[in-house]
């Protein structure tokens, strides 16, 4: 017979004739009852002896056996695992008595296996269950994955003496644990903050790296170009043409153009437009930054 764990087993005795039993329940434990109800403290096959004695001593000792098998309940078992960065794996070390499968499926390498590689792309609770002829139990483990998702604002212009704000953010609750890194350091307020303020003196690249205490990071890039001040008040050499020709105009750095007049010119919007006078003319643009206005 079989007997799931924490079962006791009741042995029948169809002994005919005066006899005294000596049983040997196969897990070195022993009774002299007849018939004995026996509780096994352990899972495994027990052969059991029993010893009839008859006690008019006319006959001898005769022995029967029986096999006794104790199945072990659904037990399954798992240790939690650390925190997983985005795009990392861990092997769950799943044990139970019986069946093993996982569920969901989605991120692991297999659901029949007892160790299968766990990569989700997002904090998954997984459910291990054992299945045994004793019953079915479950146990749940979560896989905690940290995605950053950080993000840094665009590249910045500044006037020359102006500061620029920095930013890093995050979706992420517990972002405010989490550690930053500017380099270079030239010019910052403060740079292990996430949104220091910059003000360079020439044109700079920051780089951030920003790291949870689970060891992920992630990196980022943001320029700072530093305007020296207000355009204008510059005079460009003649160009010498002869009717019919033309010459390409650049005018300096800036936001936004405006030649005058617009005669001759294909686009008197644009920074470096194409002149093609009928007659000598003097062209002026006025150009736009972010210090201010000028004439050239």
């Amino acid at each position: 017979d079989q007997f799931c764990q924490g079962e006791s087993v009741q042995f029948e005795n169809n002994t005919a004739g005066p006899a005294a039993f000596t049983w040997d329940f196969g897990d070195a434990t022993f009774s002299n009852e007849v018939a004995p109800l026996h509780l096994y403290g352990l899972n495994g096959v027990f052969e059991v002896e029993v010893i009839a004695e008859d006690t008019t001593g006319c006959l001898e000792p005769d022995t029967a056996f029986v096999t006794v098998t104790i199945a072990p309940n659904a037990d399954p078992q798992v240790p939690p695992v650390n925190a997983l960065c985005l795009g990392e794996s861990v092997q769950l070390e799943g044990s139970g008595n019986g069946t093993l499968s996982w569920f969901p499926a989605a991120g692991l390498s297999a659901v029949n296996i007892a160790n299968p590689i766990a990569e989700p792309d997002a904090t998954t609770t997984y459910t291990l269950t054992d299945v045994t002829l004793c019953g079915t139990e479950s146990i749940e483990i979560t896989v905690v994955v940290v995605d950053m998702a950080t993000e840094i604002g665009g590249d910045i212009q500044i006037c020359l003496g102006d500061g620029a704000p920095l930013s890093v953010t995050s979706p992420q609750p517990e972002a405010a644990g989490w550690d930053y890194n500017w380099q270079p350091i030239n010019w910052l307020s403060d740079p292990n903050s996430p949104d220091p303020v910059a003000s360079p003196l020439e044109t700079t690249t920051y780089t951030v790296t920003v790291t949870t205490p689970e060891g992920c990071q992630r990196f980022h890039g943001v320029t700072v170009y530093v305007v020296p001040g207000a355009p204008g008040n510059n005079i460009y050499p003649n160009v010498p043409l002869c009717i019919g020709q033309s010459v390409q105009l650049e005018a300096a750095d800036g936001n936004s153009w405006s030649w005058s007049p617009t005669t001759g010119l294909n686009n008197p919007a644009s920074q470096t437009p194409f002149a093609t006078p009928q007659e000598t003319t003097t062209y002026t643009v006025t150009i736009t930054n972010l210090c201010g206005e000028g004439t050239d």
